[in-house]
């Protein structure tokens, strides 16, 4: 196992599938360009896709996630471990087997409701890591006093402002991204597009929803913008497109693009006009959104959670109307979310259809936000 204080270990799964996966991914990388030492992974990334020498780079540290997960008992490496915390303070399985020196907690959750004994569970970590004004400032009010806010950033070599191909010739391409789950709003995304598709029949939805997770979905049934669930496509995914259709999206206007990974993005928002992200709530300052504002687009974006951070310091077209959230489940915190109004959205998609715009101050904005400029705040806390 490796060892020695200038090892940074980190016991979430590295992805470029999620957006937790990513971040994990930027902070290891960018551990090692610092030229700080090594790092040590202890779960076995799951369909991460790197370049050939982002692999290099990270292929020592697979050894250790190797050796411990062919181990048992617990183990105390010499140097700092970052830990994945959420909803609940929730922690990975991993997380109970592995105590650092000293041990971080990374943290981003939406759930604002928290008992006494996940508070208690939380002090277990020397620091804790917030990705959002929003989540640390929820923290301090807990009794934290070791609460580093680190933001999250983009990778600016891949998400910048590029000529479009001009594959969908002259429709009006709208993205949409995040699983589908409650908090991201996909049924607000949804009732908005129905309507503006049938005043703009150009125009054309890309999303990337998919989840294997249709429960997840669920709540959005209680708001009454959806009727039923997308079902299972029986290749680990959900018949998005086939939903979408039902609740009223007409053929043609709708492309579900599947699981799209990280660095595959750039060729698919640099086909689009604007973006849309009626999202509930954000623990962190909505990572894709931050992608779509640094490729140019015009980002429309719900003003509530950690996505006020990126208006208040970035920009994007805010959704201000922020109603009362219904809870996803009764026992669930929802202080400081909220719920857009469809109205808004239509009018802020007709100013992005009318416009046809890039952004380019914005994305010159955005790219500051790098991932080692931004991880670099986390890393002085250690």
């Amino acid at each position: 196992m490796v060892s020695g204080s200038n090892c940074l270990g980190l016991t979430w799964a590295l992805s470029s599938l999620s957006g937790y996966g990513v971040y994990g991914t930027r902070l290891a990388l960018s551990w090692l360009k610092s030229g700080r030492g090594s790092v040590a992974l202890y779960q076995t990334p799951l369909a991460l896709s790197l370049n050939p020498l982002e692999e290099r780079q990270l292929a020592p540290a697979l050894a250790p996630a190797r050796a411990f997960e062919e181990g048992e008992g617990r183990v105390e490496p010499a140097h700092p471990v970052l830990h994945g915390l959420g909803n609940g303070m929730g922690l990975h399985p991993v997380s109970e087997r592995v105590w650092g020196r000293p041990d971080i907690g990374c943290i981003a959750f939406e759930d604002t409701r928290f008992s006494p004994p996940e508070i208690e569970r939380a002090k277990r970590f020397e620091r804790l890591i917030a990705i959002s004004a929003w989540n640390a400032d929820l923290l301090k009010g807990l009794g934290f006093e070791n609460v580093v806010l680190a933001r999250q950033g983009i990778s600016p070599d891949l998400f910048h402002p590029r000529p479009r191909r001009g594959l969908f010739k002259d429709r009006f391409v709208l993205f949409s991204g995040g699983k589908l789950e409650y908090r991201k709003g996909q049924d607000i995304v949804l009732a908005a597009f129905r309507v503006f598709c049938q005043r703009h029949p150009d125009a054309l939805l890309l999303t990337a929803w998919q989840s294997p997770h249709a429960e997840d979905a669920k709540p959005f049934l209680q708001v009454g913008h959806v009727e039923g669930l997308p079902e299972k496509n029986g290749q680990g995914g959900l018949k998005i497109a086939d939903w979408a259709q039902a609740n009223g999206v007409p053929e043609g206007s709708f492309i579900d693009l599947g699981y799209v990974p990280n660095a595959m993005m750039p060729a698919v928002l640099g086909e689009c006009d604007a973006a849309l992200f009626p999202n509930r709530c954000e623990g962190g300052t909505n990572l894709v959104a931050m992608e779509c504002l640094a490729m140019g687009l015009p980002v429309i974006l719900a003003a509530n959670t950690g996505q006020k951070d990126v208006l208040d310091l970035v920009g994007g077209l805010a959704l201000g109307r922020q109603g009362v959230v219904k809870p996803p489940h009764a026992q669930a915190g929802v202080l400081g979310w909220g719920e857009s109004d469809v109205e808004e959205v239509l009018a802020a998609l007709e100013t992005t259809y009318q416009k046809r715009e890039r952004w380019p101050e914005t994305a010159s904005r955005m790219m500051t936000w790098d991932w080692d400029s931004q991880n670099e705040r986390l890393f002085q806390a250690l």
